[in-house]
């Protein structure tokens, strides 16, 4: 036996083309050869492909989370700031009531000592300040006596 490959293209008996035929054959098995080491760097250029999507829609899952805790975050902030500003606005507002009660009732009481008029708008506070204004003056005239 012969330790030949066996080619069916080839003539046995022909000496001459045998040479060429064996070097075109060796062209196409290099060829191929060629083509399969293509192929196999495609399939793993394809594969890291694979891996780096797939880190990526991990990555890409992990952000949508993180975004929706961040959004929940910043809602309870927000409304805790809006309640911390609306406290803050009504300890104004009553502390600017009570400024005004400070201020307003003394002077409308010492005003309306001397003069019956005008404390008051109804009938029965003018009596009750005509009352009040006699019995200060019966103390001012019993005690001068």
């Amino acid at each position: 036996m012969s330790d030949r490959l066996y080619d069916p293209h080839l003539s046995q008996g022909a000496g001459g083309s045998q040479g060429a035929g064996i070097s075109r054959t060796q062209a196409v098995h290099d060829e191929i050869d060629s083509a399969m080491k293509q192929i196999e760097k495609n399939i793993q250029l394809t594969s890291q492909r694979g891996e780096r999507l797939d880190e990526i829609q991990d990555k890409t899952d992990a952000l949508a989370g993180q975004a929706s805790q961040f959004r929940r975050g910043a809602n309870r902030v927000r409304k805790q700031m809006w309640w911390k500003d609306m406290k803050m606005r009504m300890c104004i507002i009553i502390g600017i009531i009570v400024l005004l009660i400070v201020i307003i009732v003394p002077s409308v009481i010492y005003a309306g000592l001397g003069d019956v008029e005008t404390v008051g708008v109804g009938a029965g506070e003018r009596r009750s300040a005509a009352v009040w204004t006699r019995r200060r003056e019966e103390q001012e005239d019993g005690g001068g006596q």
